[in-house]
């Protein structure tokens, strides 16, 4: 029987490159093989290396430097971006987000203790 060779596995974003990032108010969550923004939702991608990809539209290339994404305009995104504007991602941090949540939880907490009266 002939072999048929298997095709080429797919590269996909190393584990490092994976997570969510923030640029002002945006968020990104980077996936394997998947890219999500907060204001534009899931984002078709092609993944070029286990650290760059590029958007399906033709709109971005992105590429990790080991600790940011780096976002290259590539065409003019109307009321978004304008071709060759680079803009770059940072790590979101869990654990001063999940402190910033405990604090904002103990805030809430006082607040509404001061609504009713209860001392802390």
């Amino acid at each position: 029987a002939t072999r048929v060779p298997s095709p080429p596995a797919m590269p996909s974003i190393s584990d490092k490159g994976q997570g969510r990032f923030r640029c002002g108010g945006d968020v990104i969550s980077i996936g394997s093989c998947a890219y999500n923004h907060s204001r534009f939702g899931n984002i078709p991608i092609a993944v070029t290396s286990s650290s760059s990809f590029v958007e399906k539209s033709g709109n971005t290339e992105w590429h990790f430097n080991g600790n940011s994404w780096v976002v290259t305009v590539l065409q003019d995104i109307p009321s978004v971006a304008a071709e060759g504007s680079v803009f770059e991602f940072d790590r979101v941090d869990a654990q001063a987000d999940a402190s910033k949540a405990q604090q904002d939880a103990e805030i809430a907490g006082r607040i509404v203790a001061a609504c009713f009266g209860v001392g802390f």
